[in-house]
């Protein structure tokens, strides 16, 4: 439980939120401090709450849901997977399949190799990239650059499949 009360801490989660947590943990055998298990064995509406507070700030300032209405916006922070990249990692390949939007939570990235441009472009903490792969015409668009990990970096993920699902609901 101490782990559990670690995570709503590091989280600054809301008091009832927080109550919420700990009332469903205390009879649950939690050995060690990992965010993704503990959002995977969560009640779905605990772990939305959760999901919802932790990123509705930065999903609503991205520039691509500037007019979505809230109820998206929650959808979208509940189809996020979070990511940590160590500095030096690729994050996504030139010409591969893209299947993700990436969101930079915190960190740094830059743009190695781009599709006939020598441009070079870094991604820090709101910035995003990959959105043609979830929201473009065609489902699974090549991706036109690589992009790698130039800090360590904490990225959320949003599959191209989550947001047509999420797209189909909010024409």
């Amino acid at each position: 439980l101490d782990q559990v009360w670690g995570f709503c801490k590091d989280q600054q989660l809301p008091k009832e939120l927080r109550r919420q947590v700990l009332a469903f943990y205390r009879h649950q055998d939690v050995k060690e401090y990992s965010t993704t298990d503990l959002l995977g064995e969560m009640p779905p509406n605990i772990r939305a709450g959760i999901l919802t507070h932790l990123f509705n700030p930065l999903i609503e300032g991205l520039p691509l849901f500037e007019a979505a209405p809230h109820e998206f916006i929650e959808e979208v922070c509940c189809a996020l997977s979070i990511r940590l990249y160590p500095a030096g990692t690729t994050l996504c390949r030139k010409g591969a399949i893209g299947k993700e939007l990436f969101i930079m939570s915190r960190g740094k990235a830059e743009v190695v190799e781009l599709r006939d441009t020598p441009l070079a472009t870094t991604y820090c903490d709101s910035d995003f990239f990959g959105e043609g792969a979830v929201v473009g015409d065609e489902a699974h668009q090549h991706r036109i650059a690589t992009i790698v990990a130039t800090a360590d970096c904490a990225v959320c993920i949003v599959k191209a499949a989550d947001m047509r699902e999420i797209l189909k609901a909010f024409p």
